[in-house]
């Protein structure tokens, strides 16, 4: 008997000291709790409450389930998760499984904590049922194991308060995104000249991201359609200036300067025009190189230059 009683003690201590507590509940099958018979010290320390030298004794102590001990966990849940801990514990003894549930306690002091509970049922005659007086055959015996989760949940509310702060922000800036490309559309679907991105990538493919709306009334020809010519728009140059162009934009890609170029468009009615190029090349991370141009309609002036001469 002594040597049971050592090992006892051994046991209430390995169970004392363990990060949280350990308690049973007894319920019917309908899950209404009906006594709660067994509690380690942990649960006093988890509702931060004293645990007196009579009450450690009663602790330790098998109490029949008519005289269970006080400050059961269960009854100092929040009373804004009380439904839910109710819901849950109704569906779970209907079927007993191991469950587990997350929720607030408030303490005696207005205090509030998170604890994550882990529930498992076992049989009513078990040795391992701290008692076996007062419970009915139907009854349901669960051994629980309650942990303080509040550091965590608090990180997690702090991290889902950033994120939505962020989210909220990123709409704000989307928004002002969304405005500011409209304004930039506007301007340059107005603007009388072609603005145009052209793209030489490391493979020495020509591409052209962007075609601006003028390029129907310089061009006669929609953007979509040019874009999809690539290097043979290069076709559109009167044969006597294309091997300057060539020229002007292989030596801009070296230099990396800006390239002004003045040649005849053929365009797909046969008629020919006078345009100026001027484009500033920006290379960028991945080899490739971006020139950011301008194409303007010069016939005007090519035609008044030609009768001055």
């Amino acid at each position: 008997q002594p040597a049971q009683q050592g090992s006892e003690t051994i046991v209430h201590r390995w169970m004392d000291a363990i990060p949280g507590a350990i308690s049973q509940i007894v319920t019917t099958p309908e899950g209404t709790i009906q006594a709660c018979p067994y509690i380690s010290a942990g649960c006093y320390k988890l509702l931060e409450v004293p645990l007196s030298a009579s009450v450690a004794a009663r602790v330790h102590t098998q109490c029949p389930a008519k005289t269970p001990p006080t400050h059961c966990l269960f009854d100092a849940i929040h009373p804004e998760e009380s439904d839910h801990f109710t819901s849950a514990l109704t569906r779970a003894a209907k079927k007993p499984h191991l469950w587990e549930w997350e929720g607030r306690i408030l303490l005696s002091h207005g205090k509030t904590k998170w604890l994550s509970f882990t529930l498992q049922p076992i049989e009513a005659s078990s040795d391992e049922v701290h008692t076996a007086n007062d419970i009915a055959e139907t009854s349901i015996v669960w051994n629980v194991i309650a942990q303080d989760i509040t550091s965590r949940k608090l990180a997690e509310i702090e991290t889902k308060q950033l994120n939505q702060s962020l989210s909220h922000r990123l709409e704000a800036r989307t928004a002002e995104l969304a405005v500011s490309q409209t304004r930039l559309q506007k301007l340059a679907d107005n603007v009388p000249d072609m603005l145009y991105e052209m793209k030489l990538d490391a493979y020495s493919v020509v591409s052209f991201p962007y075609v601006s709306t003028a390029c129907h009334r310089l061009i006669n020809m929609s953007p979509e359609r040019f874009q999809q010519q690539g290097i043979n728009v290069i076709q559109l140059v009167h044969p006597e200036e294309r091997d300057g162009l060539k020229e002007a934009i292989r030596e801009s890609a070296l230099t990396l300067r800006v390239y002004r170029y003045e040649c005849r468009l053929i365009l797909p009615s046969g008629r020919q025009r006078w345009v100026r190029m001027i484009a500033k090349p920006q290379p960028q991370p991945d080899g490739s190189i971006i020139w950011y141009g301008c194409l303007s309609d010069v016939s005007d002036r090519k035609d008044i230059e030609t009768q001055l001469n």
